[in-house]
């Protein structure tokens, strides 16, 4: 083979993990719009009623709870997305999934920036999550919330931990924090363990007495004051949810967070091994990493420790919070309900640290063992994820039920006008009738493609 042919083979195979991630998005993105359907299910019908998404929205709806969860920047998106075209769902649907997909090329292009070392595979473990592992959060709009929680967290991660801090990196990280506290609850523990790494980060490099100390002490009050008020505000109205939680010092506490991880691997069986295993693969890498960096060296982690450690370990303390609130219950809840589809997208932004955490640790061993762990994880991935890219009929299911919502909401509008009193229920265990009403009223796009 010529000089030229090799150069050819070599480029080709250095793209192609990059290119089997936006051939795996572009087919996944495909099949989601293809079978969407502009109908409300679920919470969704919680958005539509008097005082709430319309052409005028107020603060207060903003700020009002959904459940435990304050989700104002999902409130604000939809009010945007009503102003472009009255909440088109289906539209949302795939817009949900670009933006998904454009945060995981951006994690791609962040670990190739600040991580040492890594080279073309990094969209390698990005490619599982593309997978139907997380099917609601892609199928159901309003699960957007869950898309913004971990942009804002992860992007909080990258811009607040950097060794030559900028003022503008270090107030958009402070804004991203206050993003992902009012993006989904479970991002509460998340950015709490962010901040507190945070500060502790910065009360090191000024306690070292390094240069641009000022800067330094002027960076952690602004964050710090930005962070709290946010947490203070977050709180004022917080309301604790009435059933009844499950702790740590509860064997089915760890029960359920172990498989809860493992999902993230793609496993949707319940396995005590198993579940164990994926949890050391996410948990141990880091651990050898502070060790060695933080207590045998004694040096300050630098901002890619920083990101990777920080990331990994809030994503681990949003799946505890979740552990908190859903394994508990009279009786307990059942460790299968670690397997729910949405929490699957928490969970499987796991898998991009562990390899990457491994890869760098085992840095110093060399690119032997680099490769052996590499393989051991794809090969656990592979296994997991096997029967998870059947995207046609996930989103062939999926629509049966969405059609057989809209048929609800024809017959409705076309029982109201013989019967005042009539009631639907219409993908939401309850009388969604003046939500349909209030819809109808203000010109909400999926009223108006059921009419048709």
């Amino acid at each position: 083979m010529s000089i030229t042919g090799w150069a050819l083979v070599v480029r080709v195979k250095s793209k192609l993990p990059i290119l089997c991630f936006w051939l795996v998005a572009s087919i996944h993105f495909f099949y989601i719009q293809k079978y969407s359907v502009d109908i409300p299910f679920m919470d969704e019908w919680s958005m539509i009623h008097s005082g709430a998404l319309g052409k005028t929205i107020t603060f207060d709806w903003l700020m009002a709870r959904h459940n435990e969860h304050n989700i104002f920047t999902t409130k604000l998106l939809l009010w945007g997305l009503f102003y472009l075209n009255n909440w088109n769902i289906a539209f949302h649907q795939g817009f949900n999934f670009l933006l998904y997909v454009f945060s995981l090329r951006w994690l791609i292009g962040a670990f190739r920036k600040i991580v040492p070392g890594v080279t073309t595979w990094v969209p390698v473990p990005f490619i599982f999550l593309l997978s139907t592992l997380a099917h609601e959060n892609f199928s159901w709009a309003f699960q957007v919330q869950f898309h913004l929680s971990l942009i804002f967290f992860i992007g909080a991660n990258y811009l607040l931990f950097r060794e030559k801090q900028s003022y503008s990196y270090c107030v958009l990280g402070a804004v991203f924090v206050v993003g992902a506290l009012f993006s989904f609850s479970s991002a509460v523990s998340a950015i709490a363990v962010s901040f507190l790494c945070f500060v502790g980060y910065k009360s090191a490099k000024i306690s070292m007495r390094r240069e641009a100390v000022g800067r330094e002490v002027i960076q952690l009050v602004v964050v710090g004051c930005i962070s709290v008020a946010a947490f203070t505000l977050w709180f004022s109205n917080y309301v604790p949810p009435p059933f009844v939680v499950v702790l740590p010092n509860s064997l089915h506490f760890w029960k359920f967070l172990a498989n809860l991880v493992s999902f993230g691997f793609g496993f949707g069986s319940t396995s005590g091994i198993l579940a164990a295993l994926c949890f050391l693969i996410v948990v141990v890498p880091v651990f050898l990493e502070i060790v060695d960096q933080v207590f045998r060296k004694k040096q300050l982690p630098t901002e890619s420790q920083c990101f990777r450690w920080v990331s990994t370990l809030g994503v681990l303390a949003a799946l505890t919070i979740l552990t908190y609130g859903r394994a508990g219950g009279t009786p307990l809840s059942p460790v299968e309900r670690a397997k729910v589809s949405r929490y699957g997208e928490i969970a499987s932004i796991l898998l991009p640290f562990a390899f990457i955490n491994w890869h760098q640790y085992l840095s110093k061993i060399g690119l032997v063992a680099q490769r052996v762990v590499f393989g051991v994880l794809f090969v656990i991935c592979l296994v997991g994820f096997w029967q998870r890219f059947e995207f046609k009929n996930s989103y062939r299911e999926i629509q049966k039920v969405r059609l057989g919502g809209a048929a609800c909401v024809q017959d409705y509008i076309k029982r109201k006008d013989s019967d005042p009193q009539a009631e639907a229920e219409c993908l939401y265990p309850g009388n969604v009738g003046p939500s349909i009403d209030y819809a109808i009223e203000n010109g909400f796009s999926f009223v108006k493609n059921v009419e048709k």
